[in-house]
């Protein structure tokens, strides 16, 4: 069985905490969470399972994490896969079959200068 991402070594949940209670201290912050969810497609699951079992002012911290940042859920592309999609692209050039068309087909055309 798979352990939960969001749990460490001791068993303790690291998304936990809130800003607004001192008697509850953030463990990882915003940003470091918002970076594991779009780096570690494996975690976004977690994190929902996690996010509805928690206190409402961590609820509400991570709802602030997730509409501060855009699109953690959306597989992120890297550098090197946009490249070789362009490179595949570039390297797919279409052939046209049939035959070229034959001389006997095409009209010379001759200039006429009128005097």
């Amino acid at each position: 069985m798979r352990k939960n991402f969001w749990i460490n070594k001791e068993g303790q949940n690291t998304l936990k905490g809130s800003h607004t209670n001192p008697a509850n201290p953030v463990r990882l912050p915003d940003y470091l969470i918002a970076d594991f969810l779009v780096n570690h497609p494996y975690s976004r699951q977690d994190f929902l399972d996690l996010k509805d079992t928690m206190l409402p002012e961590e609820q509400y911290r991570l709802e602030e994490i997730l509409q501060k940042y855009h699109n953690l859920f959306a597989d992120r592309k890297y550098d090197q896969e946009i490249e070789d999609g362009f490179q595949k692209h570039l390297n797919t050039a279409r052939v046209n079959g049939g035959s070229p068309i034959s001389p006997a087909k095409t009209k010379k055309k001759t200039l006429r200068v009128n005097r």
